[in-house]
């Protein structure tokens, strides 16, 4: 059974998800909740909830050095880790992503495109990842990006391609 997209509900729990902890002023967090629940708008499958266990490898990091964007290239860390997006609940958009740090919440956008995570990190970045729909391997994985939006010291973003197997 499909059910038409709910922006409202992608955007209070957006909203909810940018609030907890942020230094982002209260019109920045609009602006971002409105910008991605304006990209949601399309028909979700009402489903139980699902997992996915995803693995990445390869990017790029972007460092602005005195002013000066360099790109390079960048891993996301060692070939055997693995984060695991659980509860993922495509109706209440909402969802939680474990991983070696620990566990944490977050909103859930459902396209015809893929299915999009959104973390607020501790210090108010943000982390996207897409879960693309089409199965594009042999293997039978679907295709996933995650492009985090953090500082360290200045912008630090950087994107990183993997696969994911929903369990």
């Amino acid at each position: 059974m499909a059910t038409h997209g709910l922006p409202w509900a992608t955007f209070t729990a957006l909203l909810n998800v940018l609030s907890k902890g942020s230094d982002m002023s209260n019109l920045n967090r609009f602006f971002v909740a409105m910008v991605v629940t304006m990209g949601s708008i399309g028909e979700v499958e009402a489903e139980e909830k699902f997992t996915f266990r995803c693995t990445f490898g390869p990017g790029i990091v972007a460092n602005w050095d005195e002013g000066v964007v360099s790109i390079s290239p960048g891993n996301f860390g060692k070939p055997d880790v693995t984060l695991i997006f659980d509860a993922i609940d495509p109706v209440a958009r909402t969802g939680r992503m474990i991983g070696n740090a620990g566990a944490t919440d977050l909103a859930v956008i459902s396209t015809s495109v893929g299915t999009t995570l959104v973390e607020k990190t501790g210090n108010g970045g943000l982390v996207l990842t897409t879960i693309f729909t089409e199965k594009s391997l042999d293997n039978g994985k679907l295709s996933a990006v995650m492009s985090r939006h953090i500082t360290f010291g200045g912008p630090f973003p950087s994107q990183y391609y993997g696969t994911c197997e929903r369990v």
